[in-house]
């Protein structure tokens, strides 16, 4: 679903010099660009941006490059030397089949966050999504007749009736789970405090719009990871954020281990300061 008119906070743009005619042209020019470089790094793309007069400075590259992607122009591509590049969404997935609006695009929007986050709240909601409060209600409001109330630390929440059964069938075992940097579980909140202890928290995300790859165990985080890539194997490196039990070690053992069989090639875990 392109968001063809999203404009989420006009006056951030126009403080950053991103005024309607700059937006516009610095989406035709993002489309030249990478249409003749290929997938660049945001200093990259900044760069060539600003030798043709777009405003890049500060702020400006973060907000226009996200106005392209809700724009349905730029996706994350491939990682170069750990710096997550941007793609032309056309060419990254070229086979994109257009499918006709949804009648009521605010409802099937709330109902999307759901099936992915739920439980969640009308905050939670309007932080993902940039919708203004009128909207987030009507969407909410909307969508309420499919879903079941819940009850969460953040207060009164919402889920899809159909995700019920999910709870009754939910292992009740601990799980490790590496997450990579910006990982949608860590951006679906307005707070993290359920998932990241305050204690922590600047360890995940450190200001400036940087998110970490962290070591999620039992929806936790607890730990920075790094994959380091070698000639016949990866090694893992994770730097716990307070110290890691036996069992919480074999957890983490075992999710490297599934990652060495994605890759197919064997994977080694070092915990640091273990």
């Amino acid at each position: 679903m392109k968001l063809s008119h999203y404009n989420p906070k006009p006056y951030s743009y126009q403080q950053l010099g991103l005024t309607e005619r700059a937006r516009e042209r610095g989406l035709e020019a993002i489309q030249a660009i990478l249409s003749r470089e290929g997938a660049l790094i945001r200093s990259q793309l900044a760069q060539a941006l600003e030798s043709r007069g777009v405003p890049v400075a500060g702020q400006a590259i973060h907000h226009l490059v996200r106005f392209a992607a809700l724009r349905g122009l730029v996706c994350f591509g491939p990682e170069v030397d750990g710096d997550l590049t941007y793609a032309l969404l056309d060419d990254w997935l070229p086979e994109t089949i257009e499918t006709p609006p949804p009648a009521d695009p605010l409802r099937e929007l709330a109902r999307r966050y759901l099936a992915a986050y739920a439980p969640a709240t009308p905050a939670d909601f309007a932080r993902w999504s940039g919708l203004n409060k009128a909207q987030t209600r009507q969407a909410w409001e909307t969508v309420a007749a499919d879903c079941a109330p819940a009850r969460i630390p953040d207060g009164e929440a919402l889920m899809l009736t159909g995700q019920l059964d999910a709870l009754e069938t939910a292992p009740a075992e601990a799980v490790a789970r590496l997450l990579p940097r910006y990982d949608s579980y860590l951006l679906g909140y307005a707070s993290r405090a359920f998932m990241v202890a305050e204690a922590h928290a600047r360890q995940v995300h450190p200001g400036g719009g940087l998110i970490r790859a962290c070591v999620l165990i039992d929806g936790e985080a607890r730990a920075g990871w790094k994959l380091e890539k070698r000639r016949r194997s990866l090694r893992v490196k994770a730097s716990p954020f307070k110290s890691l039990t036996a069992a919480e070690s074999a957890l983490l053992e075992a999710e490297v281990a599934a990652l060495g069989g994605f890759y197919n090639t064997r994977a080694e875990l070092l915990i640091e300061g273990a």
